[in-house]
């Protein structure tokens, strides 16, 4: 059950994120439309704006200081570390897959079991990290070798090394972020307003 200050927490980020997205969508559409603004009425009185030009330098002012502000409140709500465990949930999965996938392809009965009937049954047990770096996993998978006779299973578990590479990871990482920006509010809650941040900043350097 969400706790007090988690609900103010959370509501404090949904408060910067609509500050954040309004501001946005206000500078795309000042500089978009090149509109100069001259005066302002302020309960019914008119005020001249002696330099127009200067309402964009205050629109981007305002628009820094809530980008800022939602930034603060995005760390301060640790979504980081729960969409790290939500993607690390997936890639466990996905590291079950790979392993068992490589185990297929360089697997040899004869030399793996030549003890169990042919055909074989593969399955995977488990999957442990036994050493790791950003680019290369070098794992042990316990890979179970079966085969029915007779109506009987026959089989036996055994420890094989398995070293995922470079490329293997980053797919797997890519397709465990897109799983977890489609499958969970992640992205579309707390990640596309720093992309729509950057919309007005497209549209200053077009």
């Amino acid at each position: 059950m969400e706790t007090d200050e988690e609900s103010d927490l959370s509501k404090s980020v949904l408060r910067q994120r609509r500050n954040l997205i309004g501001i946005s969508f206000i500078l795309v559409f000042f500089q978009s439309s090149k509109i100069t603004i001259s005066t302002i009425n302020v309960l019914g009185t008119p005020f001249s704006i002696g330099g127009p030009s200067r309402v964009g330098c205050m629109l981007w002012l305002v628009w820094a200081y809530l980008l800022l502000r939602y930034y603060q409140h995005y760390r301060h709500a640790s979504i980081n570390e729960q969409l790290g465990d939500a993607m690390t949930k997936k890639m466990s999965d996905y590291v079950h897959r790979a392993a068992l996938n490589k185990f297929r392809k360089s697997y040899d009965p004869a030399k793996a079991a030549p003890d169990i009937p042919l055909p074989h049954d593969i399955s995977i047990q488990n999957v442990s990290i036994i050493g790791r770096d950003s680019w290369r996993w070098q794992l042990n998978a316990m890979i179970h070798i079966g085969n029915i006779t007779e109506g009987k299973q026959r089989g036996d578990s055994r420890e094989y090394p398995i070293l995922l590479g470079r490329w293997d990871l980053l797919m797997m990482r890519i397709r465990a972020y897109v799983h977890v920006a489609v499958h969970t509010p992640f992205a579309t809650e707390y990640h596309l307003p720093f992309i729509i941040a950057l919309a007005p900043v497209i549209f200053l350097l077009i």
